[in-house]
């Protein structure tokens, strides 16, 4: 009565760990799936982040190198701010050399298009008023405002298509002031198309979605202006691309849209499900198993009737004394495995001990009878039988042995299944370990490294090796005997100047279990050999440690180095006596650039520590003094484009001190893209000194060649440079140019009169007058020759031009001169004529213009002198 109550209870607590089992396996499998689905979900957006991130760098790259290639036309105009299209288109056209990306060029003079490259195609904008133009005068103005570069667009161009415009303010230094003043803009127009293909936006199509937004540089605030606008409502990954003012935002989403975690498709998930299956019908077998025994007839027909259909298969017998052991049940699917029919097996004369193989029969009587000796209610077995076809197969035998209430043997019952084809596995995959142990074995054997293992117990205390190559032993000169007998005669062969500190690094590290990596000298037989030595730990489950270490010869190498560091030192000491600095330097195929060597002499003369500069390449631009910086950048990019030697002279920055330097470099190309830079700086600070000690003294001379003697103004060398630069200018311009000649009238009877000396006199005075009432700064005042003076006057016209001739004229006679022999007045005066080159008087050429002032300046003297006269009209004293 008590078992049976036992084995009640055993069923009910079978059933409800099949129960918790099941409900905690659907939880683990929620938890995994949200795990999963996280999972899928964060390495979608990493993808898509890490896409975006590449290509937003490369299209901030691409604007920025764009607007870098003509940022040097604020120096083109500095230098010359009266640049003719001429200049302007020769200088341009190395610019846009082999530049896909760059349409064209503009330069607006006080918001006025005037100049512009390449001029085909871009002939309607020629003329263009920026402030006639609403969509365009907001993004002109602002920079004008901040005096920063500012992207409009992408916008419809005024000759036809759409370009991103990028303005920059330009401003010239005042030559009287010194002030910076504003001159007007260049406008440089990118093809849209280009500049996005060339950032490789366009070949994301296959995997990405993607759209540009904030037109005019306003950033997530601003318009679509290209790719898909719906991108920005599916949750984009987002950045922003920083101009020179403002920004755009690039956002992507996966072509086909943001994923969803499928779990039917997971092949872990499938897995899971599987295991988990295969662990609950264990379990469900097991309860079963304990609820056939519940009640004697009924449960055990229902069991017979149970195991009648299906693998397992159920046969009882009652224990014998001649150990023969006659079936009194056998189910009906014993047939199907073994051959026999329950009916023969049945028999009296069939004995199912003869079934089982020879090898296996002791062994299963054996532990048979000791379960009954020992009063065991069960026993697992594994042992073949023969089948009805003469054949064996493995079956698995789970016995239980049934006794009475008195505690008597009542029946033996098997229930048995088919365990041939895990055996037939088992046996594979022991033999392909065996094959796998094989070949890592001769693996192990012929790789030039050493391997070894060594194993720590749990205690702690010396390790010992279990296993050692081929390659370890002759690395180490040992014999496997020796280093198995005992492991510190691994140590012997350590040189004696590293044996210390080799034997304390490996104590600690056995100590700390932590991976171990050296390098130590090894003395063999008198031979000095370099070697390194590294180990992982590995615990086991019963705290044993195990170490698996390999160990390689890099005696080579090291002499290798050595060699090349001798070599090294003898460079170092050639560089260290010349005056130069000398350097080595890479750009590679990928972009990047890196300094390969630096000599002692070079870092001294910039005063920079080797390993900075050699960490991070851009230590050395530091030093280029900013406003030669960017012709530093251009000589490095002609020199990289066109394969050819780099030559720079330019300021560099020391200390707060500025000093000169000539950096040359010879360039090597390789096939991979990469190019190799050999080079040299030279401290040329007192050179320059000199150079422009010498400037200023050819600049003084030609000063003073320019400069007549006596009165100290302009002589009429200058006039001739002069009036034919303002000549030009006028004609290409369309401003106004006036030309005034004036003469002192009587002046040879002055000199008869009162003399050379007070000649001389007289004509500083007259010349300083002039000066006075002729002082605008494009204005000139020169000495023609003899009492004869000139004065140009550009950008005005003839009634400007007799108003401020009125005044010299004017300043002459109030300087009261007294004059006895003239009969223009009793004081010195000057006759003036007067000529204008503009839209109401056009001259065909210079000599026209001269002639026609000297034709004034002679119909003055008729007219009486002592007065200014003009190409059509007189204007006499007090008029």
């Amino acid at each position: 009565m008590e078992s049976k109550k036992r084995e009640r209870t055993l069923t009910k607590l079978g059933a409800v760990l099949l129960a918790v089992l099941a409900g905690l396996f659907v939880v683990i499998g929620v938890l995994l799936a949200r795990f999963e689905s996280e999972r899928f979900s964060r390495q979608e957006l990493e993808y898509v982040q890490q896409r975006l991130t590449l290509l937003g760098t490369s299209l901030n790259n691409r604007m920025y190198a764009n607007i870098h290639k003509v940022s040097s036309v604020k120096a083109l105009v500095a230098m010359n701010p009266e640049l003719t299209q001429d200049d302007f288109a020769r200088a341009m056209e190395v610019q846009f050399r082999g530049e896909p990306d760059l349409r064209n060029i503009g330069l607006a003079r006080d918001m006025v298009l005037r100049f512009m490259y390449p001029i085909e195609g871009n002939e309607a904008a020629i003329g263009l008023d920026y402030r006639t133009v609403p969509e365009q005068v907001e993004a002109v103005e602002l920079a004008r405002r901040l005096n920063e570069i500012v992207l409009a667009g992408p916008l419809r161009l005024v000759q036809g298509g759409e370009g991103i415009i990028a303005r920059i303010p330009i401003h010239v230094s005042d030559a009287a002031s010194g002030a910076q003043l504003f001159w007007g803009f260049a406008s440089v127009v990118m093809n849209s198309d280009s500049v996005f293909a060339g950032a490789g936006l366009k070949e994301q199509h296959d995997t990405l979605r993607i759209a540009l937004r904030g037109r005019d540089a306003r950033g997530a605030e601003g318009d679509v202006f290209w790719g898909d606008p719906l991108v920005f409502e599916h949750q984009p990954v987002t950045q922003s691309i920083d101009l020179p003012h403002g920004s755009w935002q690039i956002g992507a989403v996966p072509v086909a849209g943001w994923g969803s975690y499928a779990p039917i498709s997971d092949p872990l998930m499938w897995a899971y499900v599987v295991a988990a299956l295969v662990i609950l019908a264990f379990t469900a077998l097991v309860v079963v198993l304990f609820n056939k025994t519940e009640n004697s007839a009924r449960e055990l027909e229902r069991e017979r009737n149970l195991f009648a259909a299906g693998p397992v298969f159920n046969m009882e017998w009652e224990p014998a004394p001649d150990a023969k052991w006659t079936l009194s049940y056998v189910s009906s699917n014993a047939e199907q495995v073994l051959g026999y029919s329950p009916a023969e097996m049945l028999l009296p004369e069939f004995s199912y001990n003869k079934l089982i193989h020879p090898n296996d029969a002791e062994s299963i009587v054996n532990e048979l009878t000791d379960s009954l000796s020992n009063g065991l209610s069960s026993l697992e077995q594994s042992y073949r039988l023969k089948t009805k076809a003469g054949l064996y197969l493995w079956v698995y035998d789970f016995t239980i042995i049934v006794r009475n209430e008195d505690g008597s043997l009542h029946s033996i019952r098997s229930y048995m299944y088919d365990q041939s084809a895990q055996k037939q596995a088992e046996a594979a995959l022991r033999i392909a370990e065996e094959r796998l142990e094989k070949t890592a074995y001769e693996l192990t054997e012929n790789i030039p490294v050493g391997t070894y293992t060594m194993v720590q117990p749990a205690e702690g205390g010396m390790a010992h090796f279990s296993f050692m190559s081929r390659r370890f032993l002759e690395l180490t000169g040992l014999t496997r005997e020796e280093a198995t007998a005992d492991p510190l005669k691994a140590f012997a062969c350590v040189h004696p100047e590293d044996f210390n500190d080799w034997v304390a690094m490996n104590a600690k590290t056995f100590e700390d279990k932590v991976p171990f990596f050296g390098e130590v000298r090894l003395l063999i037989n008198g031979e000095i050999r370099w070697v390194t030595a590294e180990s992982k730990p590995r615990t086991l489950d019963d705290g044993t440690t195990v170490w698996e270490g390999v160990l390689a010869d890099i005696s080579d190498r090291k002499r290798a180095e050595h060699a090349l560091n001798e070599s090294l030192e003898r460079f170092n000491d050639l560089v260290a006596n010349v005056s130069v600095g000398v350097y080595v330097f890479w750009f590679r195929a990928n972009g990047d650039m890196e300094f390969e060597y630096v000599s002692d002499g070079w870092c001294a003369m910039n005063r920079i520590r080797r390993e900075d500069v050699l960490a991070n390449p851009e230590v050395a631009n530091a030093i280029i003094h900013p406003e030669d910086l960017a012709s530093f950048f251009t000589r490095n990019e002609e020199a990289y484009r066109d394969r050819k030697r780099f030559q720079w002279e330019g300021r560099i920055v020391i200390g707060g001190e500025t000093a000169f330097a000539l950096i040359e470099s010879t360039p090597v190309f390789f096939q991979n893209g990469e190019s190799r830079w050999f080079g040299i700086q030279k401290d040329i600070t007192e050179s320059k000194k000199v150079e422009e000690e010498l400037k200023l003294k050819s600049a003084m001379l030609e000063e003073l060649s320019l400069q007549d003697g006596l009165t100290g103004i302009s002589n009429r060398r200058r006039f001739d440079e002069r009036v034919d630069l303002e000549w030009k200018r006028a004609v290409r311009t369309g401003l106004p140019l006036s030309l005034v000649m004036m003469d002192i009238d009587h002046f040879k009877f002055y000199n008869d009169h009162y003399g050379h000396g007070a000649g001389d006199d007289c004509l500083r005075q007259v010349a300083q007058a002039l000066m006075v009432s002729c002082d605008r700064p494009l204005d000139l005042v020169a000495r023609y020759g003899g009492e004869e003076f000139v004065s140009l006057l550009p950008e005005t016209d003839m009634v400007g031009a007799l108003h401020i001739a009125e005044q010299m004229r004017s300043a002459i006679e109030k300087l009261s001169i007294p004059h006895g022999h003239s009969t223009a007045a009793a004081v010195v005066t000057v006759s003036v004529g007067v000529s204008t080159h503009g839209s109401q008087s056009t001259k065909t050429d210079l000599r026209e213009l001269q002639q026609c002032a000297d034709d004034a300046l002679y119909r003055a003297k008729e007219q009486g002198r002592n007065r200014v006269e003009g190409e059509a009209q007189a204007v006499t004293p007090g008029d």
